[in-house]
């Protein structure tokens, strides 16, 4: 669950087009749009299975952590796009996100002792 994070800060901050879809997504409602979001919601929901079968987490567990989380992680890369800072910690720059990443971590860690 972690290293899923991880990848997808990685993907979403290195990745000019996810980016674009992204805010695509978030500003149009299109048939493509819907198309595009339930193909996502579909695999998000696989996903969320096959980890619950690894880890036992109920996947309801899982789909609500993982909103939260990504919800953040998606919401953060887009702003910091036109701004520096949030909350005092550079969004622009690797450091700073690697402090996140060690939040999420705890996040996790924290929740499922």
């Amino acid at each position: 669950l972690k290293e899923l994070f991880r990848k997808q800060i990685f993907e979403l901050r290195n990745n000019g087009i996810f980016k674009r879809m992204i805010r695509w997504e978030l500003s149009n409602d299109n048939a493509f749009v819907k198309k595009l979001r339930n193909q996502r919601e579909e695999n998000g929901l696989k996903r969320i299975e096959m980890i619950s079968e690894i880890t036992k987490i109920p996947c309801e567990e899982l789909a609500s952590l993982s909103s939260i989380i990504t919800g953040s992680i998606c919401y953060l890369i887009m702003a910091g796009e036109t701004c520096r800072y949030y909350n005092g910690i550079d969004i622009t720059d690797d450091n700073g996100w690697e402090q996140l990443i060690r939040e999420i971590n705890k996040i996790i860690d924290l929740t499922y002792r």
